[in-house]
């Protein structure tokens, strides 16, 4: 060893020793040991780590980790490739309440059929990677208190009763002390409610609360028994905040695809399939806090295709400053397409032609299978690329999946 890497290595471990830097610690722990007391002890750059196998216990921690140090929660495999399980099955508790920051929860399953799965309270950097939500009561919520940069990507949501992800409050800045949610992501996502339990009231994919300011995209939803994608928008549209929703596959819905209750909100290059009473559609309620509900809406570039009851692309009237262009819409024949579609200089090259029977056969084979977090993004990487133009580039598409 040369001389500098060797005082190198004694400054680093006189450092260590003199407390200025902190070794890393990986705590392991086996099915059926009770991991809640290491919870206790994470310290930034710690990682507590599932061994294959099931947990059962239900925990509330606060983790405190850094931007340089996250602090990681992560199963491992087993020797077939299945991940652990964490999971609660009593009455009477979420699974996992997590406050704090720089943290990071992947390659988990996480199950709890009578509660909630997830439940956020205060945080900022949090990341879902490679975790899958299953037959829980309701999957994760961030409506407690304010949460900035959650983060979920590449997870799956399978069979829950209630809603996968419920983020932010109904009354959003106009409830004093409003919880604020920021930088909010779902990403590379599938979401399947085929398998939900009995008993389910409201099953969406996602509800964006009113000024959650949050991206959601390039994810697969299918058999939600509501909206798979509902936002609220933002109520004052001087903030500069959006909702985005963009680049989703979103198909076979017991309700609309995409519901709006609320403006400045951007849809654009979704794949809206097959809604039982509808694709997209925006709508005034006229609540004290929704004045000028739907302005400033941008609606660009989707395909819509299939969908029933209400229409394709359904909305109020009027709407000030929209921008609704270039959508293509596929319709089911006998069903509408547009329906109180607004006027003006930027509505315009929105194209209408009935579904062949070939695309209808495609979406009804789409819809008796859920496909894998990998081939949905090869899928949606395509559509990028090169965005079908018309129907049989669309079914060639949609056979990525099959």
């Amino acid at each position: 060893m040369s001389i500098p890497f060797l005082k190198a290595g004694i400054l680093l471990a006189w450092l260590v020793a003199a407390g200025t830097l902190r070794a890393q610690t990986v705590y392991r722990v086996e099915p059926g040991q009770d991991y809640r007391p290491i919870l206790n002890r994470l310290q930034p750059g710690d990682e507590l780590v599932f061994l294959p196998g099931t947990h059962e216990y239900s925990a509330s921690f606060r983790l405190e980790g850094t931007a340089k140090a996250p602090i990681t929660l992560r199963g491992q495999r087993d020797p077939s490739g299945k991940l652990p399980e964490v999971r609660w099955t009593h009455r009477g508790r979420n699974l996992w309440e997590v406050r704090g920051q720089h943290l990071v929860i992947r390659d988990l399953v996480l199950h709890n059929p009578n509660h909630y799965a997830v439940r956020v309270g205060e945080a900022a950097h949090l990341t879902l990677d490679n975790v899958t939500i299953r037959d829980s009561g309701a999957g994760l919520s961030a409506n407690q208190a304010s949460v900035h940069a959650l983060q979920i990507r590449n997870c799956r949501f399978l069979g829950n009763r209630e809603t996968d992800l419920y983020i932010g409050v109904h009354e959003g800045n106009h409830r004093p002390r409003a919880p604020q949610i920021t930088n909010f992501l779902l990403e590379g996502t599938v979401i399947d409610g085929s398998g939900h339990q009995p008993g389910s009231t409201a099953q969406r994919g996602i509800q964006m609360k009113h000024d959650v300011q949050g991206t959601v995209r390039q994810n697969f939803m299918i058999h939600t028994r509501d909206p798979c994608v509902h936002a609220f928008g933002i109520v004052d549209g001087d903030t500069g905040r959006r909702q985005v929703i963009e680049n989703n596959i979103l198909v076979r819905v017991c309700n609309r695809v995409i519901l709006l209750d609320g403006g400045h909100v951007t849809l654009h290059g979704n794949l809206v399939l097959g809604g039982t009473a509808g694709g997209i559609e925006a709508r005034v309620r006229n609540l004290p806090y929704e004045a000028r509900v739907c302005d400033g809406l941008v609606i660009t570039d989707n395909l819509i295709a299939a969908n029933r009851g209400r229409g394709d692309l359904r909305l109020p009237s009027p709407i000030r400053d929209p921008l609704i262009r270039g959508n293509r819409i596929y319709h089911s024949p006998g069903e509408p397409a547009l329906v109180n579609l607004p006027q003006g200089p930027e509505v315009y090259d929105n194209r209408i032609e009935e579904a062949s029977p070939a695309l209808l056969e495609t979406l009804e084979a789409l819809r008796q299978r859920v496909p894998s977090n990998q081939a949905v993004q090869e899928t949606i990487e395509a559509m990028k690329t090169n965005r079908p133009q018309n129907q049989q580039q669309l079914i060639e598409l949609l056979q990525r999946l099959l």
